[in-house]
């Protein structure tokens, strides 16, 4: 990436005034500033970037940056183009201080530069300026009123208030707006004051603004302990039914923090009963923010009165702060007929509930028709935060009958148990993975499959004698290789083969010695090929071909070779392959063998494997029998696509081979995007 040598060395000045903490050269300064004049929107910055670094170099000295604040009010004085107006003014809301003010009240007066004046306003810290801001509001235009006020209400200026008021009644509605919003933004006891004397006068459009703005006093003077002129406000706000519905329900809110706790419980009360159902949600809120319950007990009661909404409101705000009787009532409303109140109150046991919440939200995962609910019910009793719940799902799991016709409950606690990982509950799993229940069982190995571990195989093994099938040979491969192939992992299934009661249980441990690759039980399925039995002897062959390792290679290489029927040498060949590109031979040692395969590849779709890994492993011998392949048009697709991948890889080392090499693929009557590769190919070489 190229960078300029200006900025660099910008960025190399600035940094070197900065360490030095040297002097501010005024004159350099001016003159950069003048060289800027004319500096318009849009054009290159970097100029102005070296002048911001330049002030920057003297923030901590403040005789160096009053130097520099007297240049920027010196161009700022002249007549510079507007957008070099406007950076200074950014600038001096940085440093500017009082001397700052005479100048920038001067661009008060003209309402294109007024609010680059304010913008800088604004940030200086002196009572200079709300005397300089409030002086210009009556006698400025409309627009620049609007930013007077705006900057007076930034600045929380107390001193501005009599000179702000007057303007609520303006003739212009916008201006009108701008001064109840300064008055509610500075928030004093004389603020909510003028907004009160001149509220009669106000605008009607205005009248809930104006509240707005009275709540805002109301909420700064409590957050100032003015907690007696706070409730005052507030109860006026509460009890005025010219404002809307909204403005009394946060007039509430702000009510019951003020007023003595009996005082809060009546408030509520009387709110709850009310008619405006913003009020009725407030008070619903309130009560459980601030955990009063003989209200909360009344909401409880008044629970059929309530509309869907806010019941689910009421729910969801005492999961929220955990309010008293908040898993009770979250409970209760499980059998709720509304699907909304129950997903509310699923969601407030996540939070609250505890090991006392199991058989509730198991019945209910068990019996929702709403797949919404059903989902929610078993996502809240995997989060319930009771660490106990686990002792509660072990102690149903160990006691539940499995083979009974009725183990819809049955088949959630296994998933909780599972997805919670409740390793109490391993026995019981390992039984619910017998049950003659498909869900059940299905679950169970599910759960078993997270939560046991290797060294538990011995418990598990015996499922082979019940159920052996694949899904629980698949379950105990996921548990034996949880921490990869390893030496003696096996040992259980070796001893079950010694007691296993039929040929079903026994070809199905052959399947599971092979895919867990413990080289302990190698010797057993070799010896099993030999087996009388052909189901025996077809269960080691597939334990083999499934081994992870490259050990048993060579004996797959000559079974793809020799083997009884095809199928056989079809697999054989399949694993052989597999397991050269597994293996830890060298790159140019697995191209060796997977050219060697190709000759013995039994069908087509073996070759076309072998010719889709040729393309990993590029150099002579697999670019010549990929090439050797592009007669054959079963299979040319194939091989083309096999010299492309070699030739992208090689080509850099062979490009003459490789050039003769895509002259053949273009002239085997390759696809248009083939062609279009093999060309694009040859012209880079």
């Amino acid at each position: 990436m190229k960078i300029r040598l200006s900025v660099l060395l910008a960025a190399f000045w600035g940094l070197s005034w900065m360490a030095a903490g040297a002097a501010l050269d005024s004159s350099s300064l001016k003159a950069a500033l003048e060289q800027h004049r004319q500096y318009e929107f849009g054009q290159s910055r970097r100029g102005l970037v070296e002048i911001e670094q330049q002030i920057a170099s003297v923030y901590q000295q403040p005789e160096e940056l009053a130097k520099a604040e007297a240049v920027l009010l010196e161009v700022l004085q002249s007549d510079c183009s507007f957008a070099l107006k406007d950076f200074i003014c950014r600038r001096l809301s940085i440093i500017g201080t009082a001397r700052s003010v005479p100048v920038l009240a001067g661009l008060l007066k003209e309402p294109k530069t007024a609010a680059l004046a304010e913008y800088a306003l604004v940030r200086i810290p002196s009572e200079e300026v709300d005397r300089v801001l409030a002086e210009h509001l009556a006698s400025a235009e409309p627009s620049v009123q609007i930013g007077l006020l705006s900057t007076l209400g930034l600045r929380k200026s107390k001193q501005s208030v009599s000179a702000i008021a007057p303007l609520m009644t303006a003739s212009d509605l916008s201006v009108a707006e701008a001064a109840v919003g300064a008055l509610g933004q500075i928030g004093t006891a004389e603020a909510a004051q003028a907004l009160e004397q001149r509220a009669e006068q106000t605008a009607p459009a205005l009248k809930n603004r104006l509240a707005d703005s009275l709540l805002a006093c109301a909420d700064n003077l409590r957050q100032q302990a003015g907690m007696a002129e706070a409730e005052k406000i507030y109860a006026k706000v509460y009890r005025n039914p010219a404002y809307s519905d909204l403005i009394h329900s946060a007039a509430l809110q702000g009510l019951v923090e003020t007023v003595t706790p009996a005082e809060r419980d009546r408030l509520l009360l009387e709110a709850l009963s009310g008619s405006e159902e913003q009020v009725r949600m407030a008070a619903v809120q309130a009560a459980c923010r601030l955990r009063r319950a003989e209200v909360i007990e009344k909401i409880r009661r008044q629970m059929n009165d309530l509309s869907v909404l806010e019941q689910v409101r009421f729910v969801a705000a005492l999961g929220e702060f955990k309010a008293p009787s908040a898993k009770e009532t979250a409970l209760a409303c499980l059998s709720s007929e509304s699907d909304e109140v129950v997903l509310a109150a699923l969601e407030t046991l996540s939070v609250v509930g505890d090991a006392s919440c199991v058989k509730p939200l198991s019945q209910t995962a068990a019996a929702a028709a709403n797949p919404r609910i059903r989902q929610a019910a078993r996502e809240t009793l995997v989060q319930l935060p009771d660490a106990k719940a686990d002792e509660v799902l072990a102690d149903l799991l160990n006691q539940a009958d499995f083979q009974s016709g009725k183990v819809d409950q049955a088949v959630e606690w296994v998933r909780a148990a599972g997805q919670r990982n409740v390793r109490a509950a391993l026995p019981a799993l390992i039984r619910a993975a017998s049950a003659e229940s498909r869900p059940l069982r299905r679950e169970a190995l599910e759960a078993l499959t997270l939560t046991a571990e290797p060294a538990d195989l011995a418990q598990m093994i015996d499922l082979l004698r019940t159920r052996p099938d694949s899904d629980v040979i698949k379950m105990l491969v996921a548990v034996g290789r949880k921490e990869g192939p390893q030496k003696g992992v096996a040992k259980p299934v070796l001893a079950f083969l010694n007691v296993a009661p039929g040929p079903e249980s026994i070809a199905a441990a052959y399947q599971l010695l092979g895919q867990l690759g413990d080289p302990d039980s190698l010797e057993v399925l070799r010896a099993g090929l030999k087996s009388e039995n052909p189901a025996l002897q077809e269960a080691a062959f597939r334990g083999l071909t499934d081994w992870p390792g490259p050990e048993v290679m060579e004996e797959m290489k000559q079974l793809a070779a020799e083997g009884q029927s095809e199928s056989r040498r079809v697999l054989a060949f399949r694993a052989y392959v597999r397991m050269i590109r597994q293996s830890e031979q060298t790159p140019s040692e697995k191209a060796r063998l997977l050219t060697e395969a190709l000759a013995l590849a039994p069908r087509e779709s073996e070759k076309k494997i072998v010719l889709a890994a040729l393309g990993q492993y590029p150099d002579e011998r697999t670019l010549e029998a990929a090439v050797s392949c592009l007669g054959e048009e079963s299979i040319r697709a194939e091989a083309q696509a096999a010299v492309l991948a070699i030739c992208e890889r090689l080509a850099s080392k062979q490009s003459e081979l490789c050039r003769n090499a895509l002259r053949k693929v273009l002239e085997s009557s390759p696809s248009e995007e083939t062609a279009k590769r093999a060309q694009e190919m040859l012209n880079t070489l």
